[in-house]
C-alpha cells in the first residue's frame, strides 16, 4: 500500500488540513521522485557528495513547487 494512502488513513482530520501535513504528503507523492532522480543524475555523473546531497534538495524542491502549482491551478 502507498505510504501517502497509509499516513491519510491514520491521520486525524485536523492533521490532514496542515500544511505540514501537507508538505510530507507532497513530497511521498511527487518530490521524492523528482528528488531521486536528480541525485541519481548528479551520482552517475561522478559529482562530489555534496553535491549529490545538494541535487536531491533541489528535485525536492522541484517537486514540491511542480505540486504546488498544480494546486493553484487547480484552485483557479
Amino acid at each position: 500500500m502507498n505510504i501517502c494512502i497509509l499516513s491519510q488513513m491514520t491521520s486525524q482530520p485536523e492533521e490532514l488540513l496542515s500544511i505540514d501535513h501537507y508538505v510530507k504528503k507532497t513530497f511521498y507523492k511527487t518530490a521524492s521522485l523528482m528528488a531521486n532522480s536528480c541525485k541519481a543524475v548528479a551520482i552517475l555523473g561522478g559529482q562530489p557528495r555534496e553535491d549529490c546531497e545538494l541535487a536531491w534538495e533541489y528535485g525536492r524542491h522541484l517537486g514540491l513547487a511542480f505540486q504546488v502549482s498544480h494546486l493553484h491551478a487547480w484552485l483557479l
